[in-house]
């Protein structure tokens, strides 16, 4: 008896939640908990990048994000820089640890464009 009036308080609450406004209310709550935590995955990840060297092979995405190869390792450079598509096979490219700031520089004309903050 005691297992079936716990079964039934059960049942009830679910049919509770699901047709209440806490339903909703939860949902939204952990997609922006969710959202939260994949920005920070990312922001915590561009922020690790560290890189000095030659721009070995360039890919730009749909969204204009370029993926760049140097030293035969690729980053995919995403996060608000507005690259412009300026970023060439041959340029030097330079980004320090904990810093969010990329320098290029054009090796056939010297232009320096440094991108972040």
């Amino acid at each position: 008896m005691l297992l079936r009036d716990y079964m039934k308080a059960i049942m009830n609450f679910l049919k509770l939640l699901f047709t209440s406004k806490l339903y909703i209310f939860i949902c939204i709550f952990l997609f922006g908990i969710y959202l939260v935590l994949r920005h920070k995955r990312e922001y915590d990840e561009l922020v690790s990048y560290e890189f000095n060297g030659v721009v070995e092979n360039v890919f730009y995405d749909e969204k204009g994000s370029p993926s760049v190869t140097i030293n035969d390792t690729q980053f995919h450079l995403v996060g608000g820089w507005n690259f412009k598509h300026s970023i060439q096979i041959g340029d030097s490219i330079i980004k320090k640890k904990n810093e969010l700031k990329i320098i290029t520089i054009d090796p056939r004309t010297g232009e320096v464009e440094v991108f972040g903050y």
